[in-house]
């Protein structure tokens, strides 16, 4: 977790940080000074010409907002802020094209289930084929692939989600006009009684995030007044590319 890619250049001080905040033990504080200051210079050679998938968008973010929040340090918080911009902008010119996918998409958001009784199958050591099996940087993951009628609308909701969260975690980005109408838009596709797809999380990640920076919220939850004035995501309606990667990339 040193010699790493910019989005994860700041996890290891950042667990650090919270372990430290959690616990209050010095020798947390000390291993976070011992990284951060690396950590922080890894995260700043991220570029824009990189095709940022929103999965290293949010990671990145999250460790970058947790270090802002929590590290003593007034020099180190503003630059957590110059790049927690950075990574918002990266977020806001990703999320058109998300959204066009979603909103532009015939596939069925509905029965969306896991095989769990097949593909438990494919951990066993007999069955890991090259059809079976997820193949990532030359190494192997016990993790069975899923059917493209899972793969597909999870990863599109994921992806609504996670450029969301990553747009709303920094604190001083303005939201664009109607962001929220546009993001509960694309979650309207979905029929929330069936679909069962762990890119719900994601999603109702941003949706809090959202709602709380709109309306300035402080408290865990958002006033029912206040959430009866405007769009709802996920009405249950049943219609019908992360530019569509169905597998860890790099």
């Amino acid at each position: 977790m040193i010699h790493v890619a910019p989005h994860e250049a700041l996890r290891l001080p950042m667990i650090y940080l919270a372990a430290f905040d959690a616990t209050k033990e010095p020798r947390f504080l000390a291993a976070y000074e011992k990284f951060v200051a690396d950590g922080l210079r890894r995260t700043a050679e991220m570029r824009r010409e990189y095709n940022w998938w929103n999965l290293e968008l949010v990671q990145m973010q999250i460790s970058l907002r947790l270090c802002f929040d929590l590290d003593p340090d007034e020099g180190r918080k503003q630059t957590c802020l110059r790049l927690m911009r950075q990574v918002a902008d990266f977020s806001l010119e990703r999320f058109p094209e998300q959204e066009n996918w979603i909103l532009g998409s015939s596939q069925s958001f509905s029965q969306v289930s896991r095989r769990w009784a097949k593909n438990l199958q494919t951990f066993r050591p007999e069955t890991l084929r090259e059809n079976s099996s997820v193949l990532y940087e030359g190494k192997l993951y016990l993790k069975c692939l899923e059917p493209d009628e899972f793969m597909i609308p999870f990863c599109m909701v994921r992806a609504i989600g996670n450029l969301a969260v990553a747009i709303a975690l920094c604190p001083d980005r303005e939201l664009p006009a109607g962001f929220l109408v546009r993001f509960d838009r694309c979650m309207d596709k979905c029929d929330w009684t069936t679909h069962t797809s762990g890119g719900c999380v994601n999603y109702l990640h941003g949706a809090y995030l959202l709602r709380s920076r709109i309306f300035s919220v402080t408290n865990d939850s958002v006033p029912p007044d206040t959430l009866s004035a405007i769009p709802k995501a996920g009405h249950g309606r049943k219609q019908s590319h992360d530019t569509g990667r169905h597998s860890p990339r790099k």
